[in-house]
């Protein structure tokens, strides 16, 4: 085969593969895995621990000077990954080698692993592209002082894209001056409007904007000359009109809008709407996802305000929103058709407003949510199981569907079945343990348990311990490659988890947290124990005081 077939055959395997299958079989593959230009996306979030252990100590010496055109570092499922790296290897020489770097994630990090690797990324002078994501259960004291010096200071000249999934708000860009003029791209979880003003005066080169808003202050908005965005995803936490006007102003080159409210506000019907996005000449796409609370109108008052969506401008331009009533809480939920979202908020039962019917022949109903691969259930109606699965059928793809949780099950019994057999996908499962129960008649449904255990390879139980039925429980989820679950205290864990790691042989991830107590040193050292004696290799991340992760390699008994 020539060089460029084999570059090709390259593109198509992991690193890992690719090492595994090629490397050290003759000098001409050597010079092309080793070759300078070859583009490599390094994902260690993606690995078993076998895979990482090989990864660290064989695969990375190989391709550290080659061209390494993305990185992601992760803690999820992966419990100590990034600290088992940052011990096998010199942060400051990895990065130091990592010239050509674009893109950087860093996924679930501790706030010691930040510091130590935000030290360190002045090395990468070619970083375009950077995203974090923390761990809710961490409390990261530092990352304010850690994004206002290193992201939206010019120490990163070459940055272009941020994205910071943090789950409290930016406080740090309060009397900053002077940002990043290079960056083009923001993605931020949670932000005030003050610290968003900020935003938009010290990066005047952003282009594009998503970001959850909360404390709209009418005493903030100030007039800018013009901003550049052209992509504008906004998920707010008050709906004013006010502040949509305002804002709206402010972009005048903007091609794509998001809005996405779900709380207590002003109703702001077709015409307002249509006021505002008839000055921007270059909106092509606007998308809406819209549930406004205690909404007291009218039949025909309602019905006049999803006509509103309805009138010569919106049809022209293809924007199409759907309005849906739920007369039992006095809730409106009006959207966009098709709604592109890849999940689906809980399901209520809607009594759909008037749509005209010239509208209706241009949708497809079945195109309504084309991308969901993860649904969320409560049921606040007393539905039955049918009704919802009829409805479900209305709006989604089943074979789509990849995780399912579940919140509230009164009524809704005999939801999981049909679900499990008309989602073969399905792998991914997060209910209450309680619940669990309940549905499976203590694990007694022999049809049911069969199923879980054939396709739930990922368990996640809320909020309650794993209390009866424990034995039946771990061997009808005997297939888990990850499982969550809750204790009550360091007794139940030393009871509990030899049985977890006997009866779950292909178990890579667990989390565990205690309900009523802290852990003790001493189960952390028993279980590192009892891993030295079950598993080829292990990590962990101690989270004090009350969750520890556990990440595993095969098992020696396989």
């Amino acid at each position: 085969l020539s060089n460029e077939i084999l570059l090709i055959i390259f593109d198509y395997l992991p690193i890992t593969a690719r090492i595994l299958s090629f490397y050290n079989l003759n000098s001409r593959l050597n010079s092309l895995i080793e070759d300078p230009d070859t583009k490599i996306d390094l994902d260690l979030s993606v690995l078993t621990k076998y895979e990482f252990d090989f990864c660290c100590s064989v695969v990375l010496p190989i391709i550290v000077h080659t061209h390494i055109k993305s990185l992601t570092l992760s803690n999820e499922r992966t419990f100590g990954a990034i600290e088992l790296l940052l011990s096998m290897y010199d942060i400051e020489h990895i990065f130091t080698k990592l010239t050509r770097l674009k893109l950087f994630k860093l996924i679930l990090p501790t706030p010691s692993q930040l510091e130590r690797i935000q030290n360190k990324l002045k090395y990468l002078t070619q970083l375009s592209h950077f995203l974090i994501k923390t761990n809710p259960l961490y409390n990261y004291t530092d990352i304010q002082h850690i994004i206002r010096t290193t992201i939206f200071s010019n120490s990163l000249s070459t940055l272009k894209s941020f994205t910071l999934l943090m789950n409290t708000n930016i406080t740090c860009l309060t009397g900053l001056n002077n940002g990043n003029l290079n960056l083009e791209f923001i993605t931020i979880d949670y932000i005030y409007l003050d610290q968003l003003v900020i935003l938009f005066r010290c990066l005047p080169n952003m282009t594009y904007l998503n970001v959850k808003l909360f404390r709209c202050n009418e005493s903030q908005l100030i007039q800018f000359t013009s901003l550049k965005l052209t992509h504008l995803i906004l998920t707010i936490g008050l709906l004013n009109f006010e502040f949509i006007e305002w804002l709206l102003k402010q972009c005048l080159q903007l091609q794509y809008l998001s809005l996405t409210f779900n709380g207590k506000g002003k109703l702001i019907d077709g015409k307002q709407y249509e006021k505002l996005l008839i000055s921007l000449s270059e909106l092509k796409r606007v998308h809406f996802d819209i549930i406004n609370d205690h909404i007291s109108y009218t039949r025909e008052e309602l019905n006049i305000f999803a006509f509103s969506f309805q009138t010569r401008f919106w049809i022209e331009h293809e924007w199409f929103i759907q309005c849906d009533h739920d007369r039992i809480n006095s809730t409106l939920h009006y959207y966009s058709r098709p709604l592109k979202k890849q999940y689906i908020l809980p399901v209520y039962l809607w009594k759909q407003l008037c749509l005209d019917q010239s509208v209706e022949e241009r949708i497809d109903i079945r195109d309504k949510y084309p991308n969901v691969s993860s649904l969320k259930v409560y049921n606040y109606h007393d539905t039955d199981s049918l009704s919802v699965m009829r409805y479900l059928s209305h709006l989604l793809i089943f074979s789509n569907l990849k995780h399912l949780q579940i919140y509230d099950t009164s009524g809704l019994e005999g939801i999981l079945p049909p679900l499990l057999e008309m989602a073969p996908n399905l792998n991914s499962l997060d209910i209450h343990y309680p619940q669990l129960v309940i549905i499976t008649d203590q694990f007694n449904n022999f049809e049911l348990c069969t199923l879980l255990n054939s396709q739930i390879r990922h368990l996640v139980l809320l909020n309650e311990p794993l209390s009866e039925d424990q034995d039946m429980c771990l061997c009808v989820f005997s297939n888990l490659e990850s499982f969550t679950v809750i204790l009550e205290t360091n007794h139940d864990c030393n009871e509990i988890v030899p049985l977890i790691l006997n009866r779950m042989t292909k178990l890579q991830t667990l989390l565990i947290e205690l309900k009523r107590e802290e852990l003790l040193d001493a189960f952390i050292i028993d279980v590192q124990h009892l891993l030295e004696l079950e598993t080829q290799a292990f990590s962990y991340e101690l989270i004090k005081p009350f969750t520890v992760g556990l990440w595993m390699g095969n098992r020696k008994s396989n």
